[in-house]
């Protein structure tokens, strides 16, 4: 009766192990799955994240998981762009050019604001040098200030920047 229990008892212990394992992988979230998650969360950042629904980040990335650094306009910025550019880029014809502003966005590596301190510039995903001016609250981006900092997104760490960088 003894031995029944114990045995009852390891196989209760061992399919709770495997059903927690299982939790654990689907909780796993890809970098780009965690960056939209993090722009939906915030209300600032909804032009962006609606934009970034016409891309599909992941592959922009190579496909793989990796660190990356997101620029990411706040809506004022978008407001500010001149004449038809939003409309120009939420239009579904031009997912080439949505696509080319979008990398000027992504630097590779998750970096927060002070990594950027002491740099004279950065490569952005699509290689266009974004160089690095001020510091402290004054640290700005290729002419773009950064207004939040560090936002962690998992494997991703975003910058909500005053302007849109376009190529």
């Amino acid at each position: 009766m003894t031995r029944s229990i114990w045995t009852r008892i390891m196989i209760l212990v061992a399919l709770l192990s495997f059903s927690q394992m299982g939790c654990k992988a689907t909780k796993t979230l890809s970098s780009a799955t965690q960056m939209m998650n993090l722009l939906g969360g915030n209300a600032n950042l909804s032009t962006l994240q609606s934009l970034m629904k016409g891309v599909d980040l992941g592959s922009m990335l190579g496909g793989k998981d990796v660190p990356f650094t997101l620029l990411a306009p706040s809506n004022d910025a978008f407001k500010n762009l001149p004449g038809d550019v939003l409309t120009s880029l939420t239009n579904p014809g031009n997912a080439d050019q949505l696509q080319k502003v979008l990398s000027n966005h992504i630097i590779p590596g998750k970096m927060s604001a002070s990594d950027f301190v002491g740099k004279d510039a950065l490569s952005s995903l699509d290689g266009k040098s974004l160089p690095i001016t001020g510091s402290g609250d004054d640290l700005m981006i290729d002419g773009a200030k950064i207004i939040g900092k560090n936002m962690d997104a998992g494997n991703g760490m975003v910058q909500m920047i005053d302007k849109v960088l376009l190529p």
